[in-house]
């Protein structure tokens, strides 16, 4: 249930301003929401250090970077077009959600993929 609790801190992280002004409320939601995706990112990083054939590491890890880097980059200039019309609340929050939405998908799409592999199918002869 990590993913939503990600998702719910980072919702709370933006729109707390709203209705109460501290700084503290943010740093403990960034502590809280951080930890789990820097231990996600570790786990990833050794997946794929264990997982690569030994002659396409740094392709693997390249395409990882380059990937990661056009989402950033396609998720930085969606903000910047969409915050004027929109206003910056409306986008942060739209984030906010999607990640809350992404994590409970992924949460449920995983406890069903782990489901099916470990109910015993049809007898192999």
């Amino acid at each position: 249930m990590t993913g939503p609790a990600v998702g719910l801190i980072d919702l709370a992280i933006f729109l707390y301003p709203l209705g109460y002004v501290a700084a503290w409320p943010a740093v403990t939601g960034i502590v809280l929401a951080g930890l789990p995706v820097a231990l996600t990112m570790a786990g990833l990083m050794t997946l794929f250090q264990q997982n690569a054939a030994d002659t396409y590491p740094g392709r693997v890890f390249g395409a990882f970077a380059a990937t990661q880097g056009m989402a950033v980059l396609a998720g930085t200039l969606a903000d910047g077009f969409l915050a004027r019309p929109l206003g910056i609340i409306a986008v942060i929050s739209a984030q906010g959600a999607a990640y809350l939405i992404a994590g409970v998908v992924l949460t449920v799409w995983l406890r069903d993929e782990r489901a099916a592999t470990r109910s015993p199918g049809p007898a192999r002869r």
